[in-house]
């Protein structure tokens, strides 16, 4: 059997898992921060687009569709929480209407 996969959605979000601005003993440096966010939104929306993007090539019609959500925090500034919004950003940047178009 020859499966079929016509549209992905590439959707991730959880919030931040710590302060990013947290003030430190200036004796010792600080751990470093929780990088989940970056995990989960934009680790997790490439993966999954990269596995849709084969699962296309293996369609009969050698298409598909894939959807990338992002969120209003990836065009505007989001001071409180910039681990978030840099991964929409990111998110919201990973595809062009040039890559869109191009076959792949």
């Amino acid at each position: 059997m020859r499966l079929n996969i016509s549209t992905v959605y590439a959707n991730a979000g959880v919030g931040e898992r710590g302060d990013i601005y947290e003030r430190h003993d200036d004796q010792e440096w600080p751990s470093q921060p929780s990088l989940l966010t970056v995990e989960v939104n934009l680790h997790g929306v490439i993966w999954t687009s990269y596995l849709a993007l084969h699962a296309f090539r293996k369609n009969a019609s050698k298409s598909g569709k894939l959807v990338m959500t992002a969120s209003s925090a990836g065009l505007y500034a989001s001071g409180p929480l910039p681990l978030y919004a840099a991964t929409k950003h990111g998110v919201s940047q990973a595809i062009t209407e040039d890559q869109i178009i191009k076959e792949y």
